[in-house]
C-alpha cells in the first residue's frame, strides 16, 4: 500500500498562482506532494495503487512511475463508476483534467502517458495494445467506458495529440467522440484556463463537435489532422 502523503502549502499555492487550479480540487483529486516534487494519485475505488511524480527543473519536466511497473490507468478512474447522462471528457494531462473540473465538469479522466508517438498501423489487438492497455480489461474495453455515449476527447492541439485522439476514437468507436477547439493563443486546457479562465472551457465543452459528423458540414467543422498532407499543384508559381 502507498504511504499516505498532503499536499503541500508551497504545491497549493503553485497551483492556485501558476495552473489556476483552485487547491482544495486539488487536494481532493489526490494531487500530493513527494518530497520536492508534485504527484498524482491514480486511485481505484478510492485507494490509490500508483503515483506518478512530476519533475521540474531549469525548463525541463520528467515523470516517472511509483513502484516502478504498475499496471496503468486513467487518473480519475473512479469517475468511469458514476452514472450520468453528462459527457465523458478525456485528457492528455492530470492538469488539463484538473481544469475541466475545476471549470465544473463531472466526469473527466486523463491518460497516464501521455500523447502517442505516432499513428498505430494494423489491427487493434487488445493484449498487445501496450501504448493503450489503460482502456482494456481483457478483450473488451474497461466496463465504465462503455457505458458513456458520449466522449470528448480534449487532447492537446498539437501533432501528437492529434494522433492521440484519433487513436483513442478509434478503440471507443469513433461515432460517440467529438472534439474541441481551441483558442488561438492556447494548446490545451490548461492553458485555457489561465488564459481565459473557467467560462471559457465551458464553452468549449458546450461546443463540441462530432469527429463523424451525421450530416453533412464545412471542412471547418471537421477536426484537424494529426499530420497534413500538402500536394503540388504542378504549377511553380502557385
Amino acid at each position: 500500500m502507498l504511504a499516505r502523503l498532503q499536499l503541500s502549502i508551497e504545491h497549493a499555492k503553485w497551483l492556485e498562482a501558476v495552473r489556476k487550479i483552485p487547491c482544495e480540487v486539488a487536494a481532493e483529486m489526490g494531487v500530493v506532494s513527494k518530497g520536492p516534487n508534485l504527484a498524482f494519485e491514480y486511485r481505484r475505488n478510492g485507494v490509490a495503487s500508483f503515483l506518478k511524480v512530476r519533475r521540474e527543473a531549469e525548463g525541463s519536466k520528467t515523470f516517472w512511475i511509483e513502484p516502478k511497473g504498475a499496471a496503468l490507468s486513467l487518473w480519475n478512474m473512479d469517475c468511469l463508476s458514476e452514472p450520468s447522462e453528462a459527457p465523458l471528457i478525456i485528457t492528455e494531462g492530470e492538469f488539463d483534467a484538473l481544469s475541466f473540473l475545476a471549470a465544473g465538469a463531472t466526469h473527466v479522466v486523463s491518460v497516464p502517458n501521455g500523447a502517442a508517438g505516432r499513428p498505430g498501423e494494423g489491427d487493434i489487438v487488445p493484449a498487445q495494445d501496450h501504448q493503450f492497455a489503460y482502456l482494456w480489461d481483457g478483450a473488451k474495453l474497461h466496463a465504465g467506458l462503455a457505458g458513456f455515449r458520449k466522449i470528448i476527447l480534449a487532447t492537446d492541439d498539437d501533432g501528437p495529440g492529434r494522433i492521440l485522439r484519433d487513436e483513442l476514437a478509434v478503440r471507443l468507436g469513433r461515432t460517440r467522440c467529438w472534439f474541441v477547439r481551441y483558442p488561438q493563443d492556447c494548446k490545451d486546457a490548461n492553458d485555457v484556463l489561465v488564459k481565459h479562465g473557467a467560462d471559457i472551457l465551458q464553452e468549449m465543452i458546450a461546443d463540441a463537435k462530432p469527429i463523424v459528423p451525421n450530416r453533412l458540414v464545412p471542412f471547418s467543422a471537421l477536426p484537424p489532422l494529426a499530420n497534413p498532407v500538402q500536394y503540388s499543384s504542378g504549377w511553380a508559381d502557385l
